[in-house]
């Protein structure tokens, strides 16, 4: 076992390389040392991860090594008494970031958190309990002495609920990730937002949350932006409209989830985007206007054609576009013959109806029978209309990938050269 100031002096010393790491500078930034300092004494950040350490060592010492560290990395290693922690924390006076991934920290030794000086708390900011196992009341006691902290991460830590004392509320917090735990009631995050009034990024992904239930308009989370539910076990399209009583939600994250499985990939974002009419992304991709608009009137024609109990923002939507043609009248579909502008060489162009279904291989062997050239001696180049002047022709490398995932239109072009 070694203490935090033994694994500094042992990293950051250039006398001992033995401790050299291929690693060291991933995370870290060189600072040119000034005569009569210690390297570490001008360092922001100290990644000291895997190195056996259990306690802080001199508390004096670990103040003189690092004054200027903000941003400290100790995961894996074996700390296991909070009162270590809170010695770290006094010690580092402008510590704004602590990661203690896998390390095993005990809850029965969770104590607040001794500030820098009797009036000033603790500037942490951000703080990563993933892997502890720690239970939450011993979060809280650890939340109670952090009055800055803006983030925290409770990612694998086998929650099954959420308790707080009554009445605990902590405004300063903003960001939370609970996710890959075992919270299966929407209950649990509703206390989550009760706890957090100020929260605005939750994810709570890879937990087998099941469904969302009507959300009362004053519910938690009026500032909730960021939701993340990828991974979970929502199956009702229920739960997607209860989620557009978040007044502030503008991105929801809900991938590999039961929902709409009986849907195509872009069926099931339009059937998203439709209900959720504040949404600005979903699923990490922005919703442009026209994307909205196509998703909310193709939503009018899905449901007045299959006659199925409509999504409550449907009067909404038919009141915005006006009644609509049923939906078979129109086709989701690409595509699957195409005119395009082929160019040999750099000569032409010469107009080819081709099919879109048929590979990137496919077109190549058919072109050979024309050209008389062999597939394995062409390269092709697809130019999108709207595109080529500013991005240029995009080289189709893969020859098994189908011609309609180019999503090829009216008006594009391929070249195609000769080896």
């Amino acid at each position: 076992m070694a203490s935090l100031v033994e694994a500094i002096k042992r990293k950051y010393d250039p006398d001992d390389s033995d401790e050299v790491s291929a690693f060291k500078h991933v995370k870290e930034v060189a600072i040119s040392q000034k005569p009569g300092q210690h390297p570490v004494q001008q360092r922001t950040a100290i990644v000291l991860e895997s190195l056996t350490i259990s306690t802080a060592g001199d508390l004096t010492e670990l103040q003189h090594l690092c004054p200027s560290v903000k941003e400290v990395f100790l995961s894996s290693n074996s700390i296991s008494d909070w009162l270590e922690i809170s010695n770290i924390l006094c010690s580092l006076k402008s510590a704004i970031f602590l990661d203690l991934t896998f390390n095993p920290l005990r809850s029965d030794t969770f104590i607040p958190v001794n500030p820098p000086s009797p009036s000033l708390p603790s500037p942490l900011s951000t703080l990563v309990l993933n892997s502890v196992s720690l239970t939450l009341a011993a979060v809280q006691t650890c939340l109670d002495s952090l009055p800055c902290l803006e983030e925290l991460h409770l990612t694998n830590n086998g929650y099954q609920e959420v308790t707080f004392r009554p009445g605990s509320s902590y405004p300063n917090l903003q960001r939370l990730f609970i996710g890959h735990n075992k919270l299966s009631d929407w209950s649990h995050l509703h206390a989550l937002g009760t706890a957090f009034p100020s929260l605005r990024h939750l994810m709570a992904a890879s937990n087998p949350l099941t469904l969302v239930p009507p959300l009362d308009k004053m519910a938690p989370f009026p500032h909730l932006s960021i939701l993340n539910l990828n991974n979970t076990l929502i199956g009702s399209w229920n739960s997607v409209d209860h989620l557009s009583t978040l007044p502030s939600l503008a991105e929801l994250n809900i991938l590999n989830v039961p929902i709409g499985r009986d849907l195509d990939e872009k069926e099931r974002r339009f059937e998203a985007i439709g209900r959720l009419p504040r949404l600005r992304l979903l699923n990490k991709s922005v919703i442009s206007v026209d994307e909205r608009t196509d998703a909310e009137r193709w939503l009018i024609r899905k449901y007045k054609e299959s006659g199925d109990h409509a999504p409550t923002i449907c009067p909404a939507l038919v009141e915005k576009h006006g009644p609509l043609a049923p939906l078979a009248d129109i086709s989701m579909d690409p595509e699957y013959d195409l005119d395009l502008e082929f160019y040999f060489n750099g000569k032409g162009p010469e107009v080819l109806r081709i099919s879109l279904n048929q590979t990137t291989y496919d077109l190549k062997v058919w072109l050979s029978k024309k050209t008389q050239v062999p597939p394995g001696s062409m390269t092709l180049f697809y130019g999108d209309e709207g595109c080529i002047e500013v991005y240029g022709l995009d080289e189709m490398r893969h020859n098994s990938r189908p011609l309609y995932a180019y999503r090829m239109k009216k008006g594009d072009c391929i070249y195609v050269d000769f080896k």
